[in-house]
């Protein structure tokens, strides 16, 4: 079975933070750039990961450029 998770990304090269759904390790959705409003908000499973199923497309294909931010998880944003 697999797990859902949540997680906040940082794409290296523009900067730009994006909240990413995992499904077993596979990006099944990706929202973003993230205003800082945006990024503080709201609890990351309340973004709508499945509107855009390009931008997740994107995101699998960048993977390699991001880089998983540590925040929200003391807060329960995560």
């Amino acid at each position: 079975m697999a797990v859902l998770e949540y997680q906040y990304w940082r794409h290296e090269p523009s900067g730009a933070r994006y909240a990413v759904r995992l499904n077993g390790g596979y990006i099944t959705g990706c929202v973003g750039p993230l205003t800082d409003e945006e990024l503080r908000s709201r609890y990351v499973v309340e973004y709508p990961f499945d509107a855009a199923d390009a931008d997740a497309e994107w995101a699998a294909a960048e993977r390699a450029r991001f880089t998983r931010l540590d925040i929200g998880g003391e807060e329960g944003w995560v």
